[in-house]
């Protein structure tokens, strides 16, 4: 068995982890296929029928939905701090309707997430609708020579920086779900706010942003424009947190009931 922060594992498939000597596995993913024209990615059949995955989102919203919600994809991003808030936003209904269309953006396709789950985002970061929420979830960690992953990376990635000063500019709302916070740090979003991340990671954001303050206790921090959560399962808490700010608190608790979560003493009031 290998040393280090990953193990070597049997190559079952294309994958953007293929071997390399010195740590089993690779630092960057594969060249990228130049972007396709049409918004649509992605394609299947769906009972039969050629689909895309926008397409099937028409089929579950054939209506104009209150809110555009882009929830940002990148290689190693933890899979609940997009899985978590994406069920938050599409579950909740008033009055039957859906107010989110919740879709999820990325630089590349497929995203490979933590621990291998393959996910194949809605649209690029280019051509997908204007968004009025956008969401920078976590998911950070080291190759055994040091080479970051996830948001490690990302902060320094100038693509997806650019993209979040741009939407800082136009969205609603700016959400950040753990390790997400050092990417809109990066993109100098959170100079002077009170903010919070995964709390092992706290006093690193602190050093980062010396003007800001970090308060990793906190479950979530709302800001106005910009909500940042703590760690993983902290942002379906943020996310039902918005749900009550922009709907009321009974479509939150109508939403918490549809999943069937139950918050812990240390999530907000008015959650419960």
């Amino acid at each position: 068995m290998r040393t280090g922060t990953r193990n070597k594992r049997p190559n079952s498939g294309y994958s953007w982890r293929d071997t390399f000597p010195a740590t089993g596995w690779v630092a960057h993913p594969p060249p990228v296929p130049p972007l396709q024209t049409e918004p649509a990615l992605h394609y299947g059949l769906l009972y039969g029928k050629p689909y895309s995955s926008a397409d099937y989102l028409l089929t579950l919203l054939p209506y104009s939905p209150m809110y555009q919600v882009a929830i940002l994809l990148f290689h190693d991003v933890e899979v609940l701090d997009f899985a978590g808030p994406f069920e938050v936003f599409a579950v909740t209904e008033v009055d039957g309707k859906r107010p989110f269309n919740v879709f999820t953006v990325a630089e590349h396709s497929p995203v490979f997430a933590r621990n291998g789950l393959s996910v194949n985002p809605t649209y690029r970061l280019q051509d997908h609708p204007d968004a009025d929420i956008i969401l920078i979830p976590g998911g950070a960690s080291l190759l055994a020579d040091g080479t970051p992953l996830g948001t490690r990376r990302e902060m320094h990635n100038e693509v997806i920086l650019n993209w979040v000063r741009r939407h800082m500019r136009t969205a609603e709302l700016v959400l950040s779900v753990c390790t997400g916070a050092f990417v809109l740090a990066k993109a100098g979003v959170l100079d002077g706010l009170t903010v919070t991340t995964h709390y092992s990671v706290a006093h690193q954001l602190q050093e980062l942003l010396p003007a800001a303050t970090v308060a990793p206790e906190q479950r979530w921090t709302d800001n106005g424009q910009v909500i940042t959560s703590a760690g993983i399962s902290a942002g379906i808490d943020m996310a039902l947190h918005v749900v009550s700010r922009l709907l009321g608190p009974e479509v939150a608790a109508a939403t918490m009931r549809e999943m069937q979560y139950a918050p812990g003493p240390h999530s907000a009031a008015g959650l419960q």
